[in-house]
């Protein structure tokens, strides 16, 4: 197969794999929820984990980071046998997909579980340093603080650094990057939901980008209802 066939088979997959609204046919499957209107209105593992417990949740949170997130650069490393950014496309086009999903009118989760199956593919292929940086901030954050929305997004924030810090290739660090302003978008994008009008708008952009989401206190947004106004 050519080589630019093979990056576009590659990229096509990637997207499709990550499109895949697994937390939605969850919360239909088991609850007959539309998951977009409930508690954050995130379309992925950590909703579903508050509507229908840890097991459930850790098992979309698999999916999406194993068979969205991993498989795609892997399949483009091991199978169509391109190098660095053949592999890396991929595994973006996998974040945005699960980001903006086709299937459900371009909403979608976070993107986080997708995003470290990513670099979990990337690590085995040699590239660890973004994932290992994003690892060490997220988790230890979380282990002191308590405060995942935040740590989270330090870590990815922070993670172009690493490469430029260790002296790494350069593709790293546009690789990293490249993955931080996705999560970043999405989390200020949201699902096209209005900002709560409780909140001035710069405090909400503020709240979207620090803590992911449009309220200081977490209790308060992930008990909220949601209703036809948060999905236009």
């Amino acid at each position: 197969m050519p080589d630019t066939i093979a990056w576009l088979v590659a990229t096509l997959i990637g997207y499709l794999l990550g499109s895949i609204p697994s937390a939605f046919i969850v919360g239909k499957a088991l609850g007959g929820m539309d998951i977009r209107r409930r508690g954050s209105g995130n379309v992925g593992a950590s909703n579903i984990m508050v509507h229908f417990g840890v097991p459930v949740g850790l098992a979309v949170g698999t999916f999406d980071c194993l068979v969205k997130g991993t498989l795609p650069p892997l399949l483009a490393a091991k199978v169509f046998g391109l190098p660095f950014w053949g592999a890396a496309i991929p595994g973006l086009a996998a974040v945005a997909g699960h980001a903006w999903s086709p299937f459900i009118g371009f909403r979608g989760g976070r993107g986080v579980a997708t995003a470290i199956g990513v670099m979990l593919a990337m690590s085995t292929l040699g590239h660890w340093v973004p994932g290992a940086g994003f690892s060490l901030v997220a988790l230890l954050g979380w282990l002191r603080f308590r405060s995942a929305g935040f740590w989270v997004g330090a870590g990815f924030y922070l993670m172009p650094l690493w490469p430029l810090v260790l002296g790494r290739p350069g593709q790293e660090t546009l690789f990293a990057l490249s993955l931080t302003v996705l999560l970043a978008a999405k989390r200020l994008m949201g699902n096209w939901e209005r900002p709560v009008a409780t909140e001035p708008t710069y405090r909400v952009i503020l709240y979207r980008l620090l803590l992911d989401r449009d309220v200081r206190d977490r209790k308060e947004w992930i008990a909220r209802q949601r209703g036809e106004e948060d999905l236009r």
